[in-house]
């Protein structure tokens, strides 16, 4: 990827980058402005089978990255994109993140590629 973009990170790509060393994902981290939504915080943290070192893994990759907190603009969007694609909470919750600031949101997750008017760049799972 040229250049640095301004990118989205849904929970599954920090999984892949700090937990199981995916080597693309890693690249991502290094060569763009990196955010999250404070929701895939919650995800990752909050995950019941973290073991003690994954926990501190992420918590220290989290510390590094922009975590863009939840307003109401996009609380309503999260809302609007919730209802019209049958999306989950958190799903919501990052692709209306991504459409407030106009970034790009990396994902595995094939279901928000439905989502119109966003810039969905999709990730091949490990």
């Amino acid at each position: 990827m040229a250049g640095m973009n301004n990118l989205i990170l849904d929970t599954n790509i920090i999984l892949y980058a700090a937990v199981y060393g995916d080597e693309i994902a890693l690249e991502l981290l290094q060569e763009n402005n990196i955010f999250i939504s404070d929701i895939t915080e919650i995800e990752l943290l909050g995950y019941h089978r973290l073991n003690k070192d994954e926990y501190d893994i992420l918590k220290k990759l989290l510390d590094s990255i922009n975590i863009i907190a939840i307003n109401n603009t996009i609380k309503y969007k999260a809302i609007e994109l919730r209802r019209k694609y049958a999306l989950k909470t958190p799903d919501a919750i990052i692709a209306s993140t991504a459409l407030h600031h106009d970034f790009f949101l990396v994902t595995a997750d094939k279901k928000l590629h439905k989502i119109k008017d966003i810039n969905v760049i999709q990730f091949d799972a490990p």
